[in-house]
């Protein structure tokens, strides 16, 4: 069984002779699957009874499995990130008192407008560190995306060069 893994990085991807950008997303592709590839590669090797029972071959790396792989090294990282950042807003109470955005006096935390200055308070700021904690999220759902895609095309470039062998 011949592996198409390509293990070491390697600047011209996709063998083309040159260093162009069409090599950029196979170097994110390359850096992002890896841990998801290197499980596949185990179970391959190690256990080729279970591979061959979930119907696993090296057909299979940098697809769905290796994406799901990703997305749960993410959150599992993300979690203890998480967490930190939260105890620390916690600590914040309602009847503590924050600087304003413009003027630095103290007001209460949950006031819209600053009664030293009249400047309402920046809302975006706000929003901003509510969401910044999904980014995350959202990375591992787009390569999730993205590495469905990735199989249906391989799946897709098999079938035809299947065909093609068999007319030939």
């Amino acid at each position: 069984m011949s592996d198409p893994r390509e293990w070491g990085f390697v600047a011209d991807m996709n063998c083309s002779g040159s260093t162009t950008i069409s090599d950029v997303w196979l170097w994110f592709k390359w850096l992002c699957f890896y841990p998801g590839d290197y499980l596949l590669y185990y179970l391959i090797h190690s256990r080729p009874e279970f591979a061959a029972f979930l119907e696993i071959t090296c057909n299979n790396y940098g697809g769905v499995f290796s994406g799901i792989v990703v997305f749960v090294i993410i959150m599992a990282i993300r979690y203890p990130i998480d967490r930190y950042t939260n105890y620390h807003k916690k600590q914040i109470t309602e009847n503590q008192n924050v600087d304003c955005y413009y003027c630095k006096e103290k007001i209460k935390q949950n006031a819209k407008i600053c009664f030293h200055c009249g400047h309402y308070q920046k809302k975006r700021i706000q929003w901003f560190n509510q969401y910044i904690n999904h980014v995350a999220t959202f990375i591992s759902i787009f390569l999730l995306v993205v590495a469905y895609w990735q199989y249906n095309e391989a799946k897709k470039e098999r079938e035809d060069a299947k065909k093609a062998l068999e007319h030939a």
